[in-house]
């Protein structure tokens, strides 16, 4: 990972994931949840974002139980991360 952003993930006994992002200067983000085929199934985040902390919530709701990828776009960088959601 860049020195650039960082993030780290929470994933208790709940649908929800909680995503901490901390982004060294303001840039375009992407969060999406992806399955292991690469397919991506929920746009999460997208958009501009400053410099600093953020929390972001992934809703898997509508996601079964599994394995999925959690991929962070930051201007030109990217990070993938593996979740696993329980219900």
């Amino acid at each position: 990972m860049s020195s650039d952003y960082r993030y780290s993930i929470h994933n208790g006994k709940t649908s929800a994931t909680i995503t901490h992002l901390i982004l060294s200067y303001s840039g375009l983000v992407t969060i999406s949840v992806h399955d292991l085929n690469g397919r991506e199934l929920q746009k999460v985040f997208q958009g501009e974002q400053t410099a600093g902390r953020h929390r972001l919530v992934v809703d898997g709701a509508e996601l079964p139980t599994g394995v999925y990828s959690l991929q962070l776009r930051y201007n030109d960088k990217s990070a993938c991360q593996k979740i696993i959601l329980l219900k």
